[in-house]
């Protein structure tokens, strides 16, 4: 079967399945190869039947995996063994953080796919132990254009910004737990703790609005912003940024935060850029130090755009 000598890369966008970190990376790399002029070919895996996922896979030289269903990413990767096809996987999250049976997925997976992508350096000597071939590249892409925020999210930030307290956001995409059952996003525990923190107001990024159901009685001072937005737009608004994760991979978010020069309060759950303020999971006293602490001096200098790389990447082993 002859090989298309084009790249593709099998994901999906914000415009298919929502907003999410994964998604948002998909999108902007997207961008930035169309902006670079780069020839590649794009397939949307929720759009797409299985029969055109294995047809794309099969008929491809290349093929780029933008996946975090466990079951897929083994699937996929063994098609493209069978098929003879190069196979890049970008794990997007944190190894181990599944059951021990999807984590079992992905470790085979990981051996079969030539080039794994790892996003933080915890999780990359783990892989590497696994494929010798093992990359680490953050996924932090900046976006190339920004559309502005809605009139009714932006009158509300403006509303809130004039009451002269300090307004705090975190951000999940949609209800999500982890292997023991806690709250991926530990929105439970910050409810909780803003309760008592009258100078503070909390902003919850909830794209889906199933948070905003969950929790109906919130206190005076937490907002919900409950459908579709753009978060970067509304991280330029804020005082601090909260990523209070049970786990995580190489948070987009906490690298936007960083990038527009917010003060960043993070669960130590992985490894964190420089200048994030990290707190204890579940630990009050660790939290409340964290988030009024002076902020941690921050530079751009080390927030990589993963685009640059993945470019260069794609560039060599075309050729």
């Amino acid at each position: 079967m002859r090989k298309n000598k084009k790249i593709a890369i099998i994901g999906t966008l914000p415009s298919t399945a929502g907003i999410g970190g994964v998604t948002i990376h998909t999108q902007r790399l997207l961008d930035f190869l169309n902006e670079n002029n780069f020839n590649f070919k794009f397939i949307d895996y929720k759009k797409a039947s299985l029969i055109q996922l294995i047809y794309s896979i099969a008929t491809n030289r290349i093929v780029h995996f933008h996946i975090t269903n466990p079951y897929a990413i083994l699937l996929f990767s063994l098609i493209g063994k069978i098929c003879f096809t190069k196979t890049i996987l970008t794990l997007h999250g944190n190894f181990g953080r599944y059951n021990k049976v999807k984590n079992t997925l992905i470790k085979i997976a990981l051996k079969l796919t030539d080039i794994p992508i790892i996003i933080n350096k915890k999780s990359f000597n783990s892989c590497k132990a696994i494929n010798s071939r093992c990359l680490l590249i953050p996924a932090f892409i900046p976006p190339i254009d920004s559309e502005p925020l809605d009139t009714e999210t932006s009158g509300l930030l403006t509303e809130l910004k004039n009451s002269g307290k300090i307004l705090c956001s975190t951000n999940a995409y949609n209800i999500a737990y982890d292997k023991h059952g806690k709250d991926i996003y530990g929105i439970d525990f910050l409810i909780h703790e803003f309760r008592s923190l009258p100078d503070y107001i909390l902003i919850i990024s909830d794209p889906s609005g199933n948070y905003k159901k969950k929790y109906p009685n919130v206190p005076a001072n937490v907002f919900f912003i409950d459908y579709p937005h753009n978060y970067f737009e509304l991280l330029k608004h804020i005082d601090i940024f909260i990523r209070y994760t049970t786990t995580d991979g190489d948070a987009l978010s906490v690298k936007e935060s960083i990038y527009l020069n917010k003060k960043v309060v993070c669960t130590n759950v992985v490894d964190r850029p420089e200048g994030v303020d990290l707190c204890t999971l579940y630990n009050h006293d660790s939290f409340i130090q964290a988030l009024k602490d002076s902020p941690k001096p921050k530079t751009t200098e080390h927030i990589q755009n993963s685009a640059i790389e993945i470019l260069k990447l794609y560039n060599t082993i075309i050729q």
